[in-house]
């Protein structure tokens, strides 16, 4: 049964399922009307908010930051309002599939709400800001940090004037920012650090108020209330001094503080003493700040500070006088310490300058010992009648100084070879006056070839020079002793010198008459017996006497044909090169090796001249050729040597050259030979010319050893100047 009514059921079944539909399609449609209508309205609404925002929204600035945050507040809750009614209709669009784009109205109005919600904020704290300003003390306020505050809402105002401009709440608030804006800068340079109460009093007399700046109740409130704006100029051009006079009292600043901690090195002395060591540091501090003075002087600001620049200018200028003159003294005083203190024999001599040194020495010690213990420069350069002191000081040190260099020039005239020593070697000859031991070391700057002086005492008592001795120990014995003890220096040196000359000369005598008379078998004990020196003079004496005898024969134009007088003496000299060279070859000291090197030298040019007379056929003793050379005499009337060249004629000097070395003559050696001599003859100078190293020099100085004369050899400096050449 159940099984047959199935398909009634069914169909019945199927009906209600229809008639269920078109109900449920019905109440669809009528939910759809009026959801239709419901959005219909809620377009209407939403426009008409938009439109009471509008019209009733806070965009006057007279409307007062509290009831337009109230404004806001409320309008936000209305916003609210509708955006969850509009959340509730979404969801019935979403079922009847209806399409719907945002509400803009709404967009509008929550976009209006946040500008001018950020609008009345930035009043807000603008206001609060300028309230904070305005009541601080003026002394107190920052304007760096106000500056910042205020470029930050100038910023945030901006970016709201694109929608905003054109409300009045903006603009008075821009307003109010660009006038602060502009009034900043007046801030800035009545705050400037440099304003001090001379600026202040300034603008009090300009502006004919007074007030006080530094006062708690004075606020930016009383800086509008006195209008300063109207002065901008004024308080700019003000504040610009205020920095320029600040920038003077800080470099015055500056200056007092380095001299403050400024001292002299001074180090300790020879025990008892201080002297001053480096002061470079100082001078370049004191040039530098005063250059730093002038310039602030010529400044137009320096008004305020003028009195101190005046009186650093003087202290920097007493500082530079004071510390030059201590150098100066310093110098003069340890010059002339090492002679009147060290040397008793100097304090004999100048008894009145020792004294008066002293009574400087006193003093100077006084001086130092007092800097020592307060090194401070400003301190001790300012001490009143120091510089008086110290300039009587220099003065007195300067009289004794000359005092000290006329007697020296008095010990130059008695003896002319202390010209070319210094000062201070001569003084220490003076100082050890009588004991002659310690001026030997002293003779090798005096003489060519002297080094020492064999010194003995005599059975009479005193002390005598017996012998000379060369750098090469070659010793020559005086004729006669010279006393060199109890017997002023100078005195006895030029009786060493008068001593030396008369030795050489009759030991040069006895060197060429031995020469003469001696045979070839007899040149070694010649070479042992006799000096050097006098050998090779006396060699070359031999050498014009044989050569002016055979040209003089030629001259007579009487002898044989094949008598050639030239060649045989040419042959004769080859002879007498070869005794040299074997005995130099054999087995001899060390002195006599240097003898016969150094005649070999000169015998070897004698031979070379030979030649050349037999090979041109020289005749006469007036030929050129012969003339040209370097040509040594014995004069009998004078009893001396002589030697021409050409028309020179020069006494042989007899300095002692010692057992030296000489240089090989060539031709630029005769002809700088012939350029001197004739210089000397007439009383010229000579300018040997060529490239550093070439022998200018040591040709100048071979001829000196050969005419035996006293040679100085000296560089030019700056330091060389004309009392140094006339001496």
């Amino acid at each position: 049964e159940r099984h047959a009514n199935l398909p009634n059921a069914w169909e019945q079944f199927k009906t209600g399922i229809q008639d269920g539909q078109r109900k449920l399609n019905g109440w669809k449609e009528k939910f759809k009307i009026d959801l239709e209508q419901e959005i219909k309205s809620f377009d209407k609404s939403a426009a008409a908010l938009l439109d009471e925002w509008r019209a009733r929204g806070p965009y006057e600035a007279d409307m007062g930051i509290e009831k337009a945050q109230g404004t806001i507040a409320e309008y936000r809750q209305k916003l609210a309002q509708k955006r969850e009614k509009e959340s509730s209709l979404r969801v019935g669009m979403d079922i009847f599939t209806i399409d719907k784009p945002p509400y803009k109205e709404l967009q509008d109005l929550s976009g209006s709400l946040d500008q001018f919600e950020t609008m009345w904020k930035l009043t807000e704290g603008w206001n609060q800001a300028w309230e904070q300003w305005k009541t601080n003390s003026f002394q107190d306020l920052k304007v760096e940090d106000m500056n910042v505050t205020m470029i930050q809402y100038r910023s945030d105002v901006n970016k709201l004037a694109r929608d905003l401009k054109q409300f009045d709440v903006w603009a008075k608030l821009k307003d109010s920012v660009e006038q602060f804006k502009r009034t900043l800068p007046l801030l800035t340079d009545l705050k400037n650090e440099a304003m001090r109460e001379r600026h202040w009093l300034q603008l009090m007399e300009e502006i004919e108020i007074k007030f006080d700046p530094y006062a708690q109740d004075f606020t930016m409130d009383k800086v509008a209330a006195l209008r300063l704006d109207k002065y901008p100029e004024f308080i700019a051009n003000l504040s610009i001094s205020a920095t320029q006079e600040l920038n003077i009292e800080r470099s015055l600043q500056k200056i007092r503080e380095l001299w403050e901690n400024t001292t002299l090195n001074i180090d300790a002395y020879r025990t008892e003493y201080f002297r001053i060591l480096s002061t470079e540091d100082i001078f370049t501090q004191l040039e530098d700040n005063i250059v730093t003075l002038g310039n602030m002087k010529v400044s137009r600001f320096v008004e305020a500070f003028a009195s101190e620049v005046n009186m650093w200018e003087v202290t920097l200028s007493l500082i530079a006088d004071t510390v030059e003159t201590l150098l100066m003294v310093q110098t003069k005083w340890m010059y002339l310490e090492n002679i009147f203190v060290g040397s008793e024999d100097i304090q004999k001599k100048l008894p009145n300058e020792a004294n008066l040194f002293n009574q400087i020495n006193m003093n100077w010690n006084q001086i130092m010992t007092r800097m020592h213990n307060d090194p401070n420069v400003l301190r001790s350069t300012k001490k009143e009648g120091l510089l008086e002191t110290l300039n009587d000081m220099l003065k007195k040190l300067e009289r004794i100084q000359k005092q000290l260099d006329d007697y020296l020039e008095d010990r130059r005239r008695a003896f002319p070879r202390f010209y070319f020593l210094s000062n201070d070697d001569l003084l220490e000859i003076l100082g050890h006056a009588r004991e002659p031991t310690k001026v030997q070391p002293h003779l090798k700057k005096c003489f060519e070839a002297i080094n020492l002086l064999e010194l003995a005492e005599n059975k009479k008592g005193g002390m005598y020079a017996t012998k000379m001795i060369s750098p090469e120990k070659e010793e020559v014995t005086f004729n006669q002793a010279v006393l060199v003890e109890g017997v002023a220096v100078e005195l006895w040196l030029l009786r060493v010198e008068g001593m030396m000359k008369e030795t050489l000369c009759r030991a040069l005598f006895a060197t060429y008459n031995s020469l003469k008379s001696t045979k070839k078998e007899g040149l070694e004990r010649w070479i042992r017996d006799c000096k050097g020196q006098m050998q090779i003079t006396a060699a070359q004496i031999n050498w014009t006497f044989e050569v002016e005898r055979v040209l003089t024969e030629l001259g007579k134009g009487n002898l044989p044909a094949k008598k050639k007088p030239m060649k045989s003496l040419y042959k004769k000299w080859k002879v007498v090169i070869i005794k040299y060279t074997e005995m130099i070859r054999g087995k001899i000291s060390r002195q006599d090796r240097s003898k016969l090197v150094s005649l070999v030298t000169i015998e070897v040019h004698a031979r070379d001249i030979l030649d050349k007379l037999q090979a041109t056929k020289t005749e006469s003793i007036n030929d050129f050729l012969w003339t040209s050379q370097l040509r040594f005499y014995w004069d009998t009337v004078e009893d001396t040597c002589m030697i021409r060249q050409n028309h020179a004629l020069i006494k042989y000097d007899y300095e002692y050259v010692g057992n030296s070395g000489r240089l090989v003559i060539t031709p630029l050696t005769d002809r700088c030979y012939m350029t001197l001599t004739t210089a000397l003859q007439l009383y010229r100078g000579g300018l040997p010319q060529g490239p550093a190293g070439t022998g200018k020099t040591e040709t100048t100085k071979d001829l000196a050893k050969a005419i035996a004369k006293y040679v100085i050899v000296f560089n030019c400096s700056d330091g060389l100047d004309y009392k140094i050449m006339a001496r």
